[in-house]
């Protein structure tokens, strides 16, 4: 009989019927919720591993019913043993639960003793030991069953945790728990490359620890022709991927995520072309130039597109085999100086590449574009010019109208530059004063790069650009002053900056009052029905080395904080929005792939809602701010029932860091005078605390 049972038992288990999580995770919510249990349930959700958490289920005198089913139908547990972990019953049944599911299902229990000693949950002394001595009081019946339960947890290898980053000791426990489950994103082929850092991205997105319907829209490469209805056709907790060339698409649909694939990295397109033309991953070291040629001039268009281009280019030359002029690409120093000496008009040229460090010849040198003003007149076509090793630019590039793209990457040797051109002229080696005084001519320029070079100071010119997007002065170790910038900008990054140390201690920088003009703009794109509400934040990153400012007046360790809101809020015209601020610093180990986000939730009592996420570029540990405005927050929160604001960063994962502190500033405008804006940007009304 006894034999039957048994049999009855195994072919009901879970591991028959199938799990539906890979991990049930026990916590005390009191000591662990809103802090190293919630950073490891993300976590465990980013790796792809199904985890019930048991904080949403109502307490009551018994243990749930759904609770107990989500146990047996966990293939692992975890179980946070905390100070308090032992003062509450319901912990100690969920315990006892799991307990009897390693016997009887073999599960997979994991240890965590979160700032307890490992033998006072064995032996049940210390804190635990108190907390048993009120159990014997009223639950006698239970008490042997607990005790025997912490003991068996008690005695299984887990993880101690004391000392040392927490986000350190998650990301050891999650990756460990990944690798022991044989967790895997899913199966992608044998022949597809670069696809983990895409699946990543795009589990993120769902935010799985959700139960609401969420939209995720994938644009890029490959799609599909049906798309589907809104949020209402569907369940809670559904989730709907919908993949399309058509960004415009997605617009319509409003969709909760928007993630638009990348090409491929110059590496994993080495790996992918080299599948292909050499069978190994890599090719040999004689063919590894050549093969980057190949891929750097395809930019990921398909085989079939770049083969049409390669049968045209033959055309032409066996037409015009001793007339570069007529050819459409130029690339070998030969055939470009005999097409710059011909008398032929060169209409046909689109693309010219020359690396003049490759040119022996001494006739041939950067004087040969001075002394021909008449050539790039000739070129009306011509839209991509990329030069290696020059000393200079001729004035009369001005004439080629209809160039898009001037590349001088790896020009250390660059002395002057045209004030007529849009540039990017990172790494370029340049001095003080290299860069124009005049750069407001260029009135379109949306994107300005002067990153790692030795210029002391930005050309106050720059607030003419009206139509700058994105400065970047990145790791210029000379750059001591940031003149007035243009309301335009949405994203500035300064880091890697060490004499701008002091910036972020002083309210008075006219970076601040800057960066207010640039929200009050940002609001107003924000209003604008045309603008992408994705693009709406203003970020900025700068030298932070020194923490979160002491003049930000809401401050908190750790990756979250949550501030109480002023009464009406959402009727106040003064009140602007949300400075956002984080500080994170490095480690001694890379996380992999993933960008530093922030999420942004609302709250009444204890219930937080998901509202929206800022994305951030990996970089380099420095201070980040982003800005976000009042009016963005949907009307749902608009009421004094949402009177909390919390902010939780993670990140930034791509180069191995920690967030250490971060904080929040309450963004007024009361004051008309533009001398006391920058007071006023970062001057909290004192009646709110």
């Amino acid at each position: 009989m006894a034999s039957t049972s048994a049999q009855m038992a195994s072919d009901s288990s879970p591991s028959n019927l199938g799990w539906t999580y890979d991990v049930f995770l026990s916590f005390r919510g009191e000591d662990t919720r809103n802090n190293f249990t919630s950073h490891l349930y993300t976590d465990l959700v980013r790796k792809g591993i199904r985890t019930f958490r048991d904080d949403k289920l109502p307490r009551g005198e018994k243990i749930a019913p759904e609770l107990l089913n989500a146990i047996e139908k966990s293939r692992s547990s975890i179980i946070v043993f905390s100070k308090t972990y032992a003062d509450s019953r319901w912990c100690l049944d969920e315990l006892a639960k799991i307990m009897e599911c390693r016997q009887e299902y073999r599960q997979k229990v994991l240890p965590i003793f979160y700032h307890v000693d490992p033998s006072d949950v064995r032996k049940q002394t210390g804190r635990f030991g108190e907390a048993f001595t009120r159990h014997e009081e009223n639950w006698k019946n239970k008490v042997q069953s607990w005790r025997e339960a912490l003991t068996e947890a008690g005695n299984i290898s887990g993880w101690h945790v004391k000392e040392g980053y927490e986000s350190e000791h998650i990301n050891n426990i999650t990756t460990t728990i990944a690798n022991s489950l044989n967790c895997k994103l899913l199966f992608v082929g044998d022949n597809l490359v670069g696809m983990d850092s895409h699946f990543r991205k795009i589990i993120l997105g769902l935010s799985m620890e959700s139960n609401d319907v969420r939209m995720v829209g994938i644009c890029g490469i490959g799609g599909i022709e049906s798309l589907v209805g809104d949020h209402s056709w569907y369940g809670k907790g559904s989730r709907i991927i919908i993949t399309t060339r058509d960004k415009r698409w997605l617009t319509k649909l409003n969709v909760d995520y928007l993630y638009e694939v990348e090409g491929l990295k110059s590496d994993e397109a080495l790996e992918l072309f080299s599948q292909y033309a050499f069978r190994p991953n890599l090719p040999k070291e004689d063919f590894k130039i050549l093969s980057y040629h190949v891929i750097y001039y395809c930019q990921g268009e398909d085989r079939d597109f770049a083969s049409k281009i390669w049968e045209q280019v033959e055309i032409v030359r066996e037409q015009h085999p001793k007339d570069p002029s007529k050819w459409s690409r130029l690339w070998n120093p030969d055939d470009i100086y005999r097409a710059f000496i011909s008398e032929e008009r060169m209409q046909n040229v689109e693309t010219i590449s020359l690396d003049l460090s490759r040119s022996k010849e001494i006739w041939f040198t950067t004087n040969i574009f001075a002394k021909m003003k008449k050539v790039f007149v000739k070129m009306k076509n011509l839209r991509f010019l990329k030069v290696y090793s020059s000393h200079e630019l001729p004035s009369s590039i001005e004439r080629l109208k209809r160039l898009t793209r001037l590349e001088l990457s790896n020009c250390d040797k660059l002395e002057t530059l045209p004030n007529s051109i849009e540039l990017d002229v990172g790494g370029c080696n340049l001095m003080e004063g290299a860069i124009p005084s005049d750069l407001w001519c260029l009135f379109s320029l949306e994107s300005l790069n002067v990153s790692e070079n030795n210029i002391r100071c930005i050309p106050v010119g720059i607030i003419q650009l009206s139509q700058l997007d994105i400065l970047r002065m990145n790791h210029c170790p000379m750059l001591e002053e940031i003149p007035e910038l243009q309301s335009s900008l949405r994203w500035i990054g300064a880091h890697g900056c060490p004499c701008l140390e002091t910036l972020s201690s002083d309210p008075m920088h006219p970076l601040w009052s800057s960066l207010l003009n640039c929200f009050k703009s940002q609001i107003q794109d924000f209003e604008c029905p045309t603008r992408s509400k994705y693009y709406c934040e203003t970020r900025v990153v700068i030298p932070g080395s020194r923490g979160i400012p002491e003049w930000i007046s809401h401050k908190s360790m750790g990756s979250e904080i949550t501030i109480d809101l002023p009464k009406n809020w959402y009727e106040d015209n003064n009140f602007l929005g949300f400075a956002l601020f984080n500080h994170h610093v490095p480690l001694d180990y890379d996380h992999d792939l993933l960008n530093p986000t922030l999420d942004l939730l609302m709250s009444h009592g204890n219930r937080f809602e998901y509202m929206h996420r800022i994305w951030f570029s990996p970089e380099d540990p420095e201070l980040m701010v982003a800005y976000f405005p009042q009016i963005a927050i949907s009307s749902k929160y608009r009421s004094n029932r949402w009177n909390n604001f919390k902010a939780r960063f993670y990140g930034p994962y791509g180069r191995g860091a920690q967030v250490e502190s971060c904080g929040i500033h309450l963004i007024y405008n009361k004051a008309q005078d533009h001398s006391q804006q920058t007071l006023q940007l970062f001057n909290v009304k004192r009646s709110h605390g």
